[in-house]
């Protein structure tokens, strides 16, 4: 499709995620999964894909300069089956601004081009390796192989190895120490937003785990218990506050911790 002005990588993944129906999210996320791909193999099929537009809707005889982007869209699920995972459908995009010359007009005018490059790559992100980052623990986990771009995790429950880019672990785990696990969801825009309070009850469920030898299920919950749980995933005084506050018209004495931490979590949303 044609798209507005691309002279920018900003506005590269505007027009992208305008394309991919998630307008919403923000720019860093494709900063984030620009690793994702190998973007000198799709380098050539981005051009091959760009010249195959402009002919199929200018004519062949026509000359262009183009500065292609590209930008990885990716696409959230939250599975619960087995051992929770976040998925991402990565979808890459070409978005190149050319500038078309044609017989009839000498001087050039400029368009954007934007549209889906090659198959989606699926991105499996369990949420025990997610709690790793988090407390900068990958140790945990053994090591299947290495290529120097990615690495093969052995993540307990999982059959297959968990494959990840170096790149993008090293900067989610710059993600997170910036800001709570919620907050870096909902820069998915309303994908994430749907995602948090499933993934950060899984989360805080974990955690609830280690710290405590009784199942977590039956615990009854307290004011400072479930502040703590909260503080622990990066949520500060003022946010857990405002959560206490829109979450106690539902609150009830005879809820479980887990419960009760739920309540809070989905009241953020």
């Amino acid at each position: 499709m044609d798209g507005g002005s691309a002279d920018s990588f900003d506005e590269a993944v505007r027009l992208a995620f305008k394309e991919a129906g998630m307008a919403d999210a923000s720019t860093g996320i494709a900063r984030l999964f620009a690793s994702v791909v190998d973007s000198r193999e799709l380098k050539v099929a981005a051009e091959d894909a760009i010249a195959a537009a402009v002919r199929r809707r200018y004519g062949r005889d026509v000359s262009w300069e183009n500065r292609p982007w590209l930008v990885v869209a990716p696409s959230l699920q939250f599975d619960a089956r087995g051992l929770p995972c976040i998925t991402a459908r990565c979808q890459s995009y070409v978005v190149a601004e050319a500038e078309i010359r044609t017989e009839q007009r000498g001087s050039g005018y400029p368009i954007a081009l934007v549209g889906p490059l090659g198959k989606p790559l699926v991105l499996v992100l369990p949420l025990v390796f997610l709690d790793a980052l988090l407390d900068d623990d990958l140790q945990r986990f053994r090591v299947v192989s290495r290529d120097g771009r990615e690495t093969c995790w052995d993540v307990p429950a999982i059959k297959e190895p968990v494959k990840l880019p170096d790149t993008f672990v090293a900067e989610l785990a710059g993600y997170l120490r910036r800001m709570p696990v919620v907050d870096w969801l909902w820069e998915f825009g309303a994908q994430g937003r749907r995602l948090a309070p499933l993934v950060a009850g899984v989360l805080m469920g974990l955690r609830l785990r280690q710290q405590r030898a009784g199942p977590t299920e039956a615990q009854p919950w307290t004011r400072e218990s479930v502040s703590q749980a909260l503080a622990g995933l990066g949520l500060n005084a003022g946010e857990i506050q405002q959560m206490w506050e829109r979450a106690a018209p539902e609150l009830r004495s005879d809820m479980t911790m887990e419960d009760a931490i739920r309540l809070l979590l989905r009241s953020q949303g």
